[in-house]
């Protein structure tokens, strides 16, 4: 299968999403037509590549069930890291912009586009083996090298560039880096180091150390009412 890493936008609610309401009509088909641009484009690619499946968080977790979105949420690292390839709309500003586009010839500037400061496709670049961008001006690929994701010898390095991220929902910044937390505890486990617990976006045996962070500004921090990680968390 592949995957699909792309911006949601503004229009959360205004395109189709698997709800309660919308399964029954989902599972009995429906034309691509129906689906957010972006989504359409990424079903062209799928096809023309000769694969069948196709993963899309809109449309494999339930958006009206926190049961299930807490559940599916914490395996998207996974997901993305076993995708055969993983299609990044790094031009899309939001789902119904697309991504196709003409493209100049030339190889240009590296660029990640709109997906380079969003806090939940961090774990979608770092963990999947190969990605297709889709840049404003150019296709390029990138695959994963020798290291499992950069910086393997520092969980801080990881979350200092993590938390220079932006979240449309500021609750959703430990989840998006629950695959993360994993993948890692799994890379120090290979390397035969004990395991470690892990609190909030923390570790056990760095606890102290991970107490010291400091904010990006020194304006008010802010958060939403229904937030309730632990305050000495990042």
């Amino acid at each position: 299968y592949l995957a699909l890493s792309y911006r949601w936008g503004n229009a959360v609610r205004s395109s189709l999403m698997l709800t309660a309401r919308t399964e029954s009509e989902m599972r009995s088909g429906m034309p691509t037509s129906a689906l957010p641009r972006t989504i359409q484009d990424a079903c062209t690619v799928v096809k023309r590549l000769g694969y069948r499946y196709l993963w899309v968080d809109r449309l494999c977790i339930f958006q009206d069930s926190g049961k299930d979105w807490n559940h599916e949420s914490g395996r998207m690292g996974h997901i993305y890291k076993h995708a055969k390839l993983v299609i990044a709309a790094s031009c899309a500003a939001e789902e119904n912009m697309g991504f196709f586009r003409d493209r100049h010839e030339q190889a240009l500037e590296y660029e990640l586009g709109y997906l380079s400061d969003r806090g939940w496709t961090f774990q979608e670049r770092v963990l999947p083996a190969r990605i297709v961008h889709f840049a404003g001006d150019q296709v390029h690929w990138e695959c994963a090298r020798l290291d499992a994701w950069p910086h393997a010898a520092s969980w801080s390095r990881l979350v200092t560039e993590y938390s220079e991220r932006r979240f449309t929902f500021e609750s959703d910044k430990l989840s998006a880096l629950s695959g993360l937390a994993r993948e890692w505890r799994s890379l120090r486990a290979r390397r035969g180091v004990p395991e470690d617990a892990y609190y909030a976006g923390l570790w056990g045996s760095s606890f102290m150390f991970g107490l010291c962070w400091l904010p990006l500004s020194y304006t008010v921090r802010q958060r939403d009412s229904p937030y309730i990680a632990p305050s000495w968390s990042w």
